[in-house]
């Protein structure tokens, strides 16, 4: 089981951290935010690899949370993506040094950066991401530390989609966080039903139920989903029981919780 959306921070800052954003934002936190409170939490859900995603605020911070990314490669368990913001220098330099480096991907997260997912920077870096065969995952929809603006709204993230280019038939490596928007999912159904995107489905289920979470499924594609938790911000026990209460196909249950994150990723079936 690959779980495609996580979150771990220095050991020194984790615990001021699950204050300052779980507690005082979100609704608590599931393990300490360090990383071995997220391998223990693997542990005791039975999950055998974590996407790990860093948040570059700032321009400036592009060096130090790569370096806490890379570090993790030595796990085997975690697999960093990379961190990057729309304003720092050179882009298409520090993309080729992220890949140089090992990182599958990168993390944009449109309210933390204070940018909308449409903003023709953006739409640059992504655009360079994606030709560098770079996953890049988004944050989408309601993030509750900006409860007065959401910069990637479901028609946003369609007028992202829009602005790149064809990639013909294969889904685009651009991966839609929240099962497409967080707490939008009325647009999600209509705008991003059927598009040429991925969604990874953490918090889904916290707040979409089953008869919702199968409309997505089929209008948009068990292919194209990817099994996530979201933590420290959600129990990855509770994710797990979750997603194998839903009625799912073995096919669909299979292509979920680890298929679709096995071809992105390149992680051999064992």
């Amino acid at each position: 089981m690959i779980d495609f959306h996580t979150h771990i921070y220095p050991d020194k800052l984790a615990g001021r951290l699950m204050h300052d954003l779980a507690d005082s934002y979100y609704w608590g936190h599931f393990s300490d935010g360090t990383q071995n409170g997220l391998l223990a939490s693997m542990d005791e859900a039975g999950i055998d690899y974590c996407v790990t995603h860093p948040v570059v605020t700032r321009p400036d911070q592009f060096d130090s949370i790569n370096r806490f990314a890379r570090e993790q490669q030595e796990t085997g368990r975690l697999i960093p993506f990379g961190g990057i913001h729309p304003d720092c220098e050179d882009i298409p330099g520090k993309l080729r040094l992220l890949k140089s480096q090992g990182f599958p991907g990168i993390k944009l997260h449109p309210d933390w950066q204070g940018m909308f997912i449409d903003d023709p920077r953006m739409i640059s870096l992504i655009r360079e991401a994606l030709a560098l065969d770079l996953i890049v995952m988004v944050h989408s929809g309601y993030d509750g530390a900006f409860p007065d603006v959401s910069r990637c709204t479901p028609g946003r993230a369609l007028h992202l989609l829009q602005q790149l280019e064809n990639p013909g038939h294969e889904t685009r490596k651009l991966v839609l966080a929240h099962s497409g928007a967080h707490l939008q999912y009325d647009d999600v159904k209509r705008y991003l039903l059927g598009t040429n995107v991925y969604f990874d489905i953490s918090l889904s289920h916290m707040y979409i139920p089953d008869e919702e979470f199968l409309t997505i499924l089929h209008k948009h594609g068990a292919k194209k989903l990817l099994f996530a938790t979201d933590s420290p911000y959600a129990d990855q026990k509770d994710s797990v029981r979750a997603i194998k209460k839903r009625p799912l196909s073995p096919e669909d249950y299979v292509l979920i919780t680890e298929g679709n994150a096995r071809r992105l990723l390149h992680i051999k079936s064992c």
